[in-house]
């Protein structure tokens, strides 16, 4: 099972790499109704990744990987969104990594991130070795969603939490940093 699970995200991201290059460098915003906060979904690639990850500016990183065909991950939303109000002005940052394609911004992401009326920026996964991707976020991820990581403010992993979460849970681990 942990095989097909893995297979099946190596999959998706490897999809994700067949799309056109205009599709790659796609950069959409539009006013979500969760008082007039911009929705942001765009592609990033293993350097962005690396940026966001490291550069934290004094930031606990809360990354959250999903997808809108993954029903746990669908579920841990409301938690996420919550979430990210609860730290709005405090020194942490959600991030959500989608690894749906990245043809599918227009047609499935943004809907659901509207209907959700997603408060925290989102990426969508573009990167050309999946496994070095898996490897690195952590050697244990099978690659089975969600999975949920969070950096201190140095950029250092510090918890892996692989599996649909709680509002609790995650603030929680977040507090203990």
């Amino acid at each position: 099972m942990r095989y097909l699970l893995l297979l099946a995200f190596m999959f998706v991201l490897v999809a994700c790499r067949t799309d056109q290059k205009d599709d790659r460098q796609r950069h959409v915003s539009q006013t979500s109704k969760n008082g007039g906060n911009p929705l942001v979904v765009e592609p990033i690639d293993e350097p962005a990744f690396e940026q966001l990850e490291t550069e934290r500016g004094g930031k606990v990183l809360l990354l959250n990987v999903w997808a809108t065909w993954c029903i746990p991950c669908k579920e841990e939303f409301p938690d996420l969104i919550r979430l990210a109000e609860y730290y709005r002005d405090r020194n942490v940052e959600i991030v959500g990594l989608s690894v749906d394609f990245l043809d599918e911004v227009e047609s499935r992401i943004k809907p659901f991130l509207m209907a959700q009326n997603v408060n925290f920026k989102v990426y969508v996964a573009d990167f050309e070795n999946q496994d070095k991707f898996i490897n690195k976020l952590n050697s244990k991820w099978s690659g089975a969603l969600p999975a949920t990581f969070i950096f201190d403010a140095a950029g250092n992993q510090k918890v892996f939490l692989q599996g649909k979460q709680t509002y609790t849970e995650f603030k929680k681990r977040i507090e203990r940093l």
